[in-house]
């Protein structure tokens, strides 16, 4: 797994230079919950939603970091003319899987296909589903750490591979 860091200006001089500055890091394993309001929120955007805002991108961004800095010091530490980008861009990361690092050769044709976040956010809905009606609770399927939850997936998309006995049986 992979981290994702931010970082937010806490003092700077009358010319507008920084003088001070923290690097904070995402944690490690983020649960699929977190993940999947992040598709939603991003789907919500690509939908045109105006009722998402700088505030709801950033209460997100805020819980991605496990609450290391405040609603205030996110939104002051960050530029003003960059603000909603860097929100945008760290919401992304962790919805896109990005810090989750596949082995060579198991990616998930599936995942990498999609056309939208709404593809993604569904295919994940519709997974969960499939989960619980084999016996998994929603509760501990949601708190479930984003890389497990793509090991399942790796796992459940090896079992629908066809096996033939000769290439040609593969073609016809």
């Amino acid at each position: 797994m992979k981290s994702n860091k931010i970082e937010l200006v806490k003092d700077f001089d009358s010319d507008g230079n920084v003088l001070d500055s923290e690097v904070y890091v995402s944690r490690i394993n983020t649960k699929l919950e977190l993940v999947y309001e992040c598709m939603d929120i991003l789907t919500r955007i690509e939908k045109g939603d105006s009722e998402v805002d700088v505030h709801t991108i950033s209460d997100l961004v805020i819980r991605i970091y496990d609450n290391q800095f405040t609603k205030k010091e996110l939104l002051d530490g960050l530029d003003a003319v960059t603000r909603n980008i860097e929100l945008i861009e760290q919401i992304t990361f962790i919805a896109s899987g990005q810090g989750f690092e596949v082995q060579e050769g198991k990616q998930n044709n599936k995942i990498n296909n999609l056309n939208s976040w709404e593809d993604a956010r569904d295919n994940m809905k519709k997974f969960v589903k499939k989960m619980m009606k084999e016996g998994k609770d929603i509760n501990n399927l949601m708190d479930m750490p984003f890389s497990f939850f793509m090991e399942i997936v790796q796992d459940e998309s090896k079992k629908n591979v066809k096996k033939t006995e000769s290439m040609i049986d593969a073609f016809m």
